[in-house]
């Protein structure tokens, strides 16, 4: 059986070091290893920037819905938010980028790849955006 833990923050990137945390401790809790536990919350910190930096266009005012999924053998995040959403957006089709040109940003699709054993974007039923990323143990 499966069990849920809802967090709803502002947009702000004030907030993501507190969401970051609180996976990890999920993570732990759940009996994954501190480095996966960490990795899982730089995943979902590197998903909510982007929603920040993207989804609202830097608007701080929007709303950030993170929902995490703890069963026997996964951890699933849901990441909601309400802003552009993005029908065009197909992240099976970001590519790695080039290491030697790197600028700053750009990595996190790929941060969440690395990490995750899943990642999906769906448009939200009701406008919006979600992003879900599972995790399996062991």
């Amino acid at each position: 059986m499966a069990e849920d833990i809802f967090l709803s923050i502002p947009g702000h990137p004030r907030h993501l070091c507190l969401v970051r945390r609180a996976v990890e401790q999920i993570a732990r809790t759940a009996g994954f290893s501190e480095k996966e536990s960490e990795r899982t919350g730089l995943a979902v910190n590197e998903a909510c920037c982007n929603i920040i930096k993207y989804s609202y266009g830097g608007d701080l005012s929007g709303k950030i819905e993170i929902n995490v999924s703890v069963s026997e053998d996964a951890l699933t995040v849901n990441i909601r938010d309400y802003g552009e959403q993005g029908k065009k957006f197909d992240i099976d089709k970001i590519c790695c980028p080039d290491l030697e040109k790197l600028k700053p940003g750009g990595l996190g699709i790929n941060i969440m790849r690395t990490v995750m054993d899943r990642v999906e974007y769906l448009p939200g039923a009701e406008g919006g955006n979600v992003l879900r990323m599972m995790k399996r143990k062991g």
